[in-house]
């Protein structure tokens, strides 16, 4: 066995001296089957001495051999993981390296002492209840652009302190949300930046930190890159890592902007935000939590999720988001109306690791709450608002609403709301559906466009509702229909968080938007984005369109499921009459 050792190690040297200035990254399987990862550039010597495997680094700002980074890897005491595992059924000792391998789990079962444990980028550590982790050399939680490895510890009531490095992969040319995962982690950690940032919500106002300063657990923080800044790689923090019950003191002071503040999570691992926001320790700090974070456009977005209605506006975020808040994530909470101050509490119980069923925050699994979801656009950029109906929510203001966080005037963007008093709402869980009830639907844009409403998502509600896009600024109201797929094109000049223009309201399946209906013919009339009137399902129908003054101008039969008018209407309102085997349907539309 020593012999093939040997060769390997032989091959591996081979390897190294012909490309010793490549990123190239070299796997040494040895002898029990680990792979360790070794990158050529960082490596100065490879020796082979009395079974051991040293590896010896150059020292970066000399050039020259640094015998302090010597990794000497005893071949016959490096344990590996190549499926998932717990230490009993691997029985190491204080001499052997253990290292995560393929997105696997190790489960420490037993009270363990070893030398280290490297858990690769995606694999799971977990620290059972009741029981130690003993590694003299510290745990390292490995971070790439294909993940980060997570480490749970479950004890709640005694929680261990473990020392080691915590990684995490970030891309140049952004800003970072983050937070230190180590109880003595400071700015200098996020060394890939431009700078770090902490935000006041009593001076409502930005602070740039020195390298030294502290990170406070709990605490979110902003690495700050712009575009042409930072660096693409990987940070990292060294010391005893966050764990137990951890405090964070949060405000909310005056009324602009009160009481949202960045917090973090403070694990190694992810956390659940339905946990914490359920804790009666948090009960004077609102359900929903805040993302900032890019969309596929490289535009900044706020993505909002509600814990209590488990409902969410992911605003076209370029990740996957769910109620699970990845490792040093730092994100934004709200302290409640009435509460000057408290404390956000953190358990190792609100602690796990990623959610494997890929559960977005639309949560499928709660599929029987009616909701609606609109969107904006002006073509380039959009958001979206949520309208649900839960029967455990109030009409009032409450935790199954969540406020909207607007972006700067000097963002080019279109947005949306609903408001329930004097709260403009990103998700508005009301109590029960009320037929022809008026909701504000505000819109606001910092540049003069065309823009484009549409439902995006219609859910849950009994066949034949229908949701009316009521626009004011016409004279008499213009009532849109606002089937999915079904756009309302209009103009706007600059206007602020403006709640009098539009509003929705549904009507009953027994009640149709148009005039002198017959609602026996389910058939659909529309406006689509080329404002153009639309016939769904009417095959071998007829239809006549009139004016608004009463006059026909034009008929003619449908010969398919979809049917476009191509006819060059003039701007104004049409009533379409529709009718085929004894059934008809009128509608009133509106060509802007």
């Amino acid at each position: 066995m020593k012999s093939k050792s040997v060769i390997i190690f032989a091959i591996l040297f081979c390897i190294q001296q012909t490309n010793l200035l490549s990123q190239k990254t070299v796997i040494l399987k040895q002898k029990n089957g680990v792979n360790i990862p070794f990158v050529l550039s960082d490596v100065r010597k490879i020796t082979f001495t009395s079974g051991n495997l040293n590896v010896i680094k150059r020292d970066v700002t000399t050039n020259s051999v640094a015998l302090t980074n010597v990794r000497s890897i005893p071949m016959a005491y490096v344990v590996s993981v190549n499926a998932n595992a717990d230490v009993t059924s691997l029985n190491p000792s204080q001499v052997n390296d253990i290292y995560v391998s393929n997105g696997n789990t190790l489960s420490i079962n037993s009270t363990v002492d070893v030398k280290s444990i490297i858990v690769s980028p995606g694999s799971k550590l977990n620290l059972n209840t009741g029981q130690t982790l003993t590694a003299k050399d510290g745990i390292t939680l490995q971070s790439d652009a294909t993940g980060t490895a997570t480490f749970v510890d479950a004890n709640n009531d005694a929680p261990q302190a473990v020392s080691g490095t915590v990684q995490q992969y970030i891309t140049a040319q952004r800003n970072w949300y983050s937070a230190s995962p180590v109880a003595a982690g400071t700015a200098a950690g996020f060394n890939l930046g431009t700078s770090v940032q902490s935000y006041s919500e009593s001076a409502k106002a930005w602070t740039i930190l020195n390298s030294g300063d502290a990170l406070i657990a709990g605490k979110g923080y902003v690495s700050v890159a712009t575009t042409g800044t930072g660096t693409t790689g990987t940070v990292s923090f060294n010391g005893t890592l966050n764990t137990g019950t951890i405090t964070v003191p949060v405000t909310r002071t005056g009324t602009d902007k009160a009481g949202f503040n960045l917090v973090a999570n403070p694990y190694p691992s992810y956390l659940d935000w339905s946990l914490v926001a359920a804790d009666p320790l948090n009960a004077n700090i609102g359900t929903t939590m805040w993302f900032r974070t890019k969309t596929a456009g490289n535009l900044y977005t706020f993505s909002t999720y509600n814990s209590a209605g488990n409902v969410a506006v992911a605003n076209g975020a370029n990740t996957t988001i769910t109620k699970f808040i990845p490792p040093m994530q730092a994100f934004w909470i709200r302290v409640n109306n009435g509460t000057a101050s408290t404390n956000l509490t953190f358990k190792n119980t609100m602690r796990a690791h990623k959610d494997n069923n890929g559960n977005s925050l639309k949560a499928p699994r709660l599929d029987n709450q009616k909701l609606v979801r609109l969107q904006v656009t002006n073509g380039t950029s959009s958001d979206e608002t949520v309208v649900y109906f839960n029967s455990d929510a109030l009409d009032a203001y409450d935790k199954y609403d969540s406020p909207k966080m607007f972006e700067s005037s000097t963002v080019m963007k279109p947005e949306i709301f609903t408001q329930v008093g004097a709260e403009k709402l990103v998700i508005n869980g009301m109590a029960e559906l009320k037929y022809n009830t008026e909701i504000t639907l505000g819109f606001t844009t910092s540049q003069k466009n065309s823009f484009c409403i549409k439902t995006s998502e219609f859910k849950n509600f009994e066949v034949g509702t229908k949701l009316i896009l009521l626009d004011k600024s016409t004279n008499p109201t213009s009532e849109f229909e606002l089937n999915e797929g079904a756009n309302y094109n209009f103009s706007s000049d600059i206007t602020s968080s403006s709640a009098d223009r539009f509003s929705i309201l549904f009507r009953a399946p027994v009640v149709s938007t148009g005039v002198d209906t017959t609602p026996q013919l389910n058939a659909r009339v529309i406006v689509n984005a080329n404002n153009q009137i639309a016939i769904i399902d009417a095959e071998k129908c007829n239809y006549t369109i009139y004016n608004a003054m009463g006059q026909q101008i034009e008929n003619g039969i449908l010969n398919y499921k979809s049917n476009t008018i191509h006819s060059k209407l003039m701007q104004g309102v049409y009533i379409v009459r529709v009718f085929g085997n004894g059934k008809e349907i009128t509608t009133k539309v509106i060509l802007k």
